[in-house]
């Protein structure tokens, strides 16, 4: 399946509002309101590391959805759902599960800084949001919800995309 103009620009203008609800989910999901009431960190660090987060689920999830879309034949919108729901969360656990990994594999030889701990680039963001156990609220909360939604998105663009070859 090839991706047309209409396919694109619906792609394109699905990415903000995907990271817009990403920074939503973590905001709640980590409670972030109360770790700067409780000075873990200020409302402007908590805005970046969110910010950052967020982005990071949204170029993980729009490569599920060009995954889906390189797979898709003529489906039902729920096929297409479920499609683009189950390789998000798969993409998101292995993301997960890499991070996690080398923080469990890490040693002090290696550097002690948060990105020789979990992984380079990203190793800052993901120590606020996989470290101690608040990698549970990523697996339990914040992969299920982006699940869903990025399965939504996804429908969405397939119904108004217009799929290649379909006779609508």
């Amino acid at each position: 399946m090839r991706f047309g103009i209409r396919r694109t620009l619906l792609l394109i203008a699905s990415l903000p509002i995907f990271w817009i609800a990403a920074c939503g989910a973590l905001w709640w999901c980590y409670d972030i309101g109360s770790l700067i009431h409780d000075g873990y960190f200020n409302r402007s660090q908590a805005h970046t590391l969110v910010i950052q987060m967020g982005l990071i689920l949204t170029i993980l999830t729009t490569a599920t959805w060009i995954w889906s879309t390189w797979v898709a034949k003529e489906k039902a919108l729920l096929v297409s759902w479920w499609s683009a729901t189950w390789k998000t969360l798969l993409i998101l656990f292995v993301y997960l599960f890499a991070a996690l990994l080398r923080r469990g594999m890490w040693t002090q030889s290696q550097g002690v800084n948060d990105y020789a701990m979990f992984l380079p680039l990203v190793g800052h963001i993901n120590a606020m949001f996989f470290s101690e156990f608040r990698w549970i609220s990523f697996l339990i909360q914040v992969i299920p919800c982006m699940g869903v939604l990025s399965g939504a998105l996804f429908c969405i663009q397939e119904r108004f995309g217009g799929r290649t070859g379909s006779h609508r």
